[in-house]
């Protein structure tokens, strides 16, 4: 799949920097204001707090600079997600990832950061509310010419009645964790979101192979319940227009596209998940058919690669790829009778 064909990128990280940058100076300057001695029109003096010491100007998130500036994105991410909800387009997958990884950032800031940090984290008011509207739209006026600044705690938390609103409309509330799909969830984030993103120079954030495989793998660990709630409820909230798919696919052909057999092969041990589901779903003779036929494909083309390419095909997916032959062997011993 074509990066021109991608969704338009929402923000660039050098961006994501400087609103902050800019935002944190723009409370400042409120709270400043607060403190000075202010006349209105009718001539009242208002006093302002005395002996209020200036507050540093510098903006410093030290070793933590990445973790707040993924955060940020994070939660443009699920401010996004929420406006595509309201209207009717239902990416849930994007909602749940993005939701699920600044849930991770936020408990590994208030668990492992310095002070400074945790306060900047809970106190200082970093996200602005309108940034997706200005984003979707370069004329979009705030109403009264104000914009809303709120801290990066305060936002994820006005957001959790609807990440579990969500969660107990599917049904989700009470076991959603024990399927393990919170951690598939935010490991998807890597897949999910860096297309939405560009560098500082402009270009496409680049997928990292690493975290991607890892949040594939995590997908493969799953029972076979927390699959058919994946990809019913979760990515095919939107019917078959599922962003994690999307981006999956964009991760393929951006990262192993210059190599035509690899290609093959890994997309049809795509193929073979999903063949693995649908007959551990269904469990009909059709689907046991379809999944024989995907099996004898895979190996059939993992024997024609070169020795090279079956290197590079072993380092990154050789995992998920004996996982799932053993999985399908046993599936297919066990399988009654009556489902053959």
């Amino acid at each position: 799949m074509s990066k021109n064909n991608k969704n338009p990128n929402l923000l660039s990280l050098k961006e994501s920097r400087e609103i902050i940058k800019n935002n944190l100076r723009e409370m400042k300057r409120l709270e400043k204001l607060k403190r000075e001695k202010r006349t209105t029109e009718d001539g009242t003096e208002t006093p302002g707090i005395d002996e209020t010491p200036e507050e540093e100007e510098v903006l410093d998130f030290g070793d933590w600079e990445d973790e707040m500036l993924e955060l940020y994105n994070a939660l443009l991410g699920v401010d996004l997600s929420y406006r595509l909800i309201e209207e009717n387009v239902y990416y849930l997958d994007m909602f749940f990832s993005a939701f699920e990884r600044a849930d991770y950032l936020a408990t590994k800031i208030l668990t492992e950061a310095p002070d400074n940090i945790r306060y900047y984290f809970l106190h200082s008011d970093l996200y602005c509310l309108t940034e997706i509207d200005k984003m979707l739209d370069p004329d979009f006026q705030p109403e009264d010419g104000v914009e809303i600044y709120w801290s990066f705690d305060y936002t994820l938390n006005a957001n959790r009645p609807l990440y579990n609103g969500l969660k107990a409309s599917l049904g989700l509330m009470d076991y959603y964790e024990e399927l393990g799909l919170d951690e598939f969830m935010n490991k998807s984030y890597d897949i999910i979101w860096p297309m939405w993103f560009t560098t500082e120079d402009g270009e496409a954030v680049s997928y990292d192979k690493e975290k991607v495989i890892d949040a594939l793998n995590c997908f493969s660990k799953l029972s076979l319940e927390a699959k058919v709630v994946f990809i019913s409820y979760i990515a095919g909230a939107n019917g078959e227009d599922s962003m994690y798919y999307f981006a999956l696919e964009d991760f393929i052909s951006s990262t192993y596209g210059d190599n035509d057999a690899l290609m093959t092969v890994i997309n049809a041990l795509m193929d073979i998940e999903m063949s693995y589901i649908e007959f551990g779903y269904l469990g009909a003779s059709e689907s046991k058919t379809a999944l024989i036929n995907a099996r004898d494909e895979l190996v059939n083309l993992y024997i024609t690669l070169s020795e090279a390419d079956k290197k590079l095909f072993d380092e990154d997916f050789g995992e998920i790829y004996s996982y799932y032959l053993e999985l399908i062997e046993k599936a297919l011993t066990e399988a009654p009778e009556e489902n053959v």
